[in-house]
């Protein structure tokens, strides 16, 4: 037999059964049901929370449904990134020289093989932006063009774009 509508609120009374949300006595859940149900938007919003994190390039290795740890000052920082990141991008712009369209001008002589130029700034094929400078010159029988960061390292990553500091 059917339980009475009066039947059911007695039992929710209880604690037995739960409305729903929207009060519609029509919809009663189990306590069972009602955790299955919480438990799934729990995971809808950490999913929601993850993919807002990787777009703004947040690291995510690490972060379970049952242990987010990211605060607003986290996705604050994250915004930051993207907004500084951009507002370089468009400042620069008008000043920014493709290498294939032009070489730095290599002028310096010193204790070094062929010529350095002056610290200037860099651009990489992941977009990140360096001090470094760059050398050229004719050695062993063939030309070099290389660059080497601010304390004379090498740069293993491609230089795409550099502007002059002055």
């Amino acid at each position: 037999m059917k339980p009475t509508f009066e039947e059911l609120k007695n039992k929710a009374r209880r604690r037995e059964l739960y409305f729903s949300p929207q009060d519609d006595d029509t919809l009663l859940f189990t306590e069972s049901e009602l955790n299955e149900l919480i438990q799934k938007k729990v995971n809808e919003s950490n999913e929601f929370i993850i993919d807002i994190a990787k777009l703004l390039k947040m690291d995510t290795d690490g972060i379970g449904y049952d242990g987010l740890q990211f605060s607003i000052d986290d996705y604050q920082e994250g915004i930051d990134k993207l907004i500084n990141a951009r507002v370089k991008e468009l400042l620069l712009s008008d000043y920014l020289i493709s290498v294939e369209d032009q070489k730095p001008n290599c002028w310096e002589t010193g204790d070094w093989d062929g010529k350095r130029s002056d610290i200037i700034l860099c651009i990489n094929k992941d977009k990140n932006y360096q001090l470094a400078h760059c050398y050229e010159g004719f050695l062993d029988g063939s030309n070099f063009f290389e660059w080497y960061d601010k304390d004379d390292f090498g740069l293993r990553v491609e230089i795409t774009h550099w502007t002059n500091l002055t």
